[in-house]
């Protein structure tokens, strides 16, 4: 039986913000939590990837608060290996740690704001909803957008931004590679990595729905063992 796989790391990268409630439950404070790609894209204006600047590819938060950055690449990169968490998962997150945190909020809302099909690498946000949040003004009335698409919500929009915003700017967020292809290497990178927040290694197949995706590796907040 042939494995479907995704065409280019862009579609891949455009199903995990159109689909993100389809991520393991591992990554979320509940299992059956809806998830919201808050950013995508996501300049850093000091990651450390010798121009100085870089772009995250995908951010999200869930109804419970937990917030996680994602690095996603396809089959056959040359950047899936072990080095993918000191090369690219290191230099994202310190740089977002770093920015102050209005920069941090008008580069997210760029994401929403900027004309259909010029969002950086032409992501858009989610298809259900982007015709109303690429009229957001910032990112507080995204995720209000987004809340209102909910059956129920379990904290006000001020409050899920807190979360986010205590989260990147104390470096807790969770970190993640998403790709259609396991290999061993990237999990041996990632449990020789340092950070206080939760880490995943997350296989993601093409689907019906969007994506199917699994768990191959994952490791806690302040936990020692992955899965």
């Amino acid at each position: 039986m042939t494995i479907q796989l995704f065409e280019n790391e862009r579609e891949l990268q455009q199903v995990v913000v159109d689909c993100c409630d389809a991520l393991p439950p591992e990554m979320k404070s509940a299992p059956d939590d809806s998830v919201f790609a808050w950013s995508c894209e996501h300049l850093i204006e000091d990651a450390g990837r010798g121009a100085g600047s870089g772009r995250a590819d995908v951010l999200t938060v869930d109804e419970g608060g937990r917030v996680w950055l994602f690095e996603i690449k396809i089959h056959g990169s040359s950047e899936l290996n072990a080095g993918i968490w000191d090369r690219q998962v290191r230099p994202y997150r310190d740089g977002l740690i770093a920015m102050d945190w209005p920069t941090t909020q008008s580069h997210t809302e760029s994401f929403f704001s900027a004309p259909n099909g010029r969002q950086a690498r032409g992501i858009r946000p989610r298809k259900d909803l982007a015709s109303e949040l690429e009229s957001a003004k910032s990112l507080l009335e995204a995720i209000a957008i987004w809340q209102r698409s909910l059956p129920r919500t379990k904290m006000e929009p001020e409050q899920v931004l807190a979360h986010i915003r205590a989260e990147v700017t104390g470096g807790t967020l969770g970190l993640g590679v998403i790709a259609d292809e396991s290999v061993d290497a990237v999990m041996a990178g990632a449990q020789g990595f340092d950070h206080p927040g939760p880490l995943a290694y997350i296989l993601s197949l093409p689907s019906g729905h969007g994506f199917d995706s699994s768990t191959i590796w994952f490791r806690a907040r302040n936990a020692e063992q992955g899965i």
